[in-house]
């Protein structure tokens, strides 16, 4: 029965009769829904639901709903809608981290079952031939399969360098920003020399964001052209484009000036100013583009400029 604060009321709840008591158990029920009646409408959300529990409440004043002017009333019919959304409010379950590049990384640094070892300033880096042929690739053609103790001396590389390197190698761990500022460079180099590609585009592209001076930019194109170092060789043609004269009174010029394909495409820099905008021009597009059309194609992104562009056009077309 209505009391008399509710008498002058219609009101509607939504009651819970049965629930699954195994769902119930683990999980915490909780149930979103609305009523309306004629065109008024609550919205109602429940934090907790339990078997006999109702929720609900007053909606629309009976005095109001008979209004002919307010329209409740379809024909002399009332209607009421119920939506109603049932969830359970599921706890989170742990699940193990990621131990992927830990268990690589340890297994490097224990050294366990390894097959090859490599010998820089006295320091032994004892490694596993399979992992190197699938990462860096010219590193494992250094071991000679007909040696008995597999050990390879390596000249010209830092230690350090080259322990950066391995890790890569083994877990792609990059070095913190400060010293991959301070090793961009050696680990171009070695990343270039041993076939290692994601390091080598690390290390290549920590170079351009720090910037190439004018007076380093001739030396900066001719060692990005024999590494084959696009975005590199792209970023010092752009800064001899930008100041020309500075460029040509460094000491890198007099070597530059030797290769007339280079210096060709110095000239080009400086007077054609291309613009790389376009997206279906794969011969004006920068590097930056070119890599990630190959990257998304599942392809190679190493290598000159020219042999991206041709990477691209022999797979999709292209003018």
């Amino acid at each position: 029965e209505d009391s008399n604060e509710d008498a002058g009321w219609v009101s509607a709840h939504l009651y819970l009769a049965k629930i699954d008591k195994t769902s119930i158990k683990r999980y915490m029920l909780k149930v979103k829904f609305s009523i309306r009646i004629g065109n008024k409408e609550m919205a109602y959300e429940s934090r907790s639901f339990q078997k006999g529990t109702a929720w609900g409440g007053e909606i629309i004043k009976r005095d109001e709903l008979t209004k002919p002017s307010d329209n409740h009333l379809s024909n002399g019919n009332l209607t009421v809608q119920v939506t109603i959304q049932v969830y359970m409010d599921r706890p989170s379950i742990w699940t193990p981290t990621k131990r992927l590049n830990k268990d690589m990384l340890n297994l490097l640094e224990s050294g366990g079952h390894s097959d090859v070892t490599f010998i820089i300033e006295e320091e032994k880096f004892h490694v596993h031939k399979s992992i190197l042929s699938a990462r860096a690739p010219l590193l494992a053609e250094l071991v000679d399969d007909s040696l008995t103790n597999k050990e390879v001396h390596i000249q010209d590389v830092d230690k350090k360098v080259f322990q950066a390197l391995l890790r890569f190698v083994y877990a792609e761990e990059v070095p913190t920003t400060k010293k991959l500022k301070k090793l961009a460079k050696p680990l171009l180099e070695a990343a270039d020399r041993f076939s290692c590609v994601g390091l080598k585009l690390r290390a290549e592209s920590e170079l351009v964001n720090a910037g190439i001076k004018s007076d380093e930019a001739a030396d900066t194109l001719l060692d990005a052209d024999a590494r084959s170092c696009a975005l590199l060789k792209e970023e010092a043609l752009s800064v001899i484009a930008a100041n020309p004269n500075a460029a040509m009174s460094s000491p890198g010029w007099a070597n530059l000036a030797k290769s007339a394909l280079l210096m060709d495409e110095v000239m080009k820099a400086i007077f054609s100013k291309t613009c790389y905008t376009n997206e279906a021009d794969y011969d004006n597009m920068d590097v930056g583009t070119l890599r990630r059309k190959l990257d998304e194609a599942d392809m190679s992104v190493d290598g000159t400029r020219d042999m991206l562009v041709k990477r691209l056009k022999t797979t999709h077309g292209g003018k």
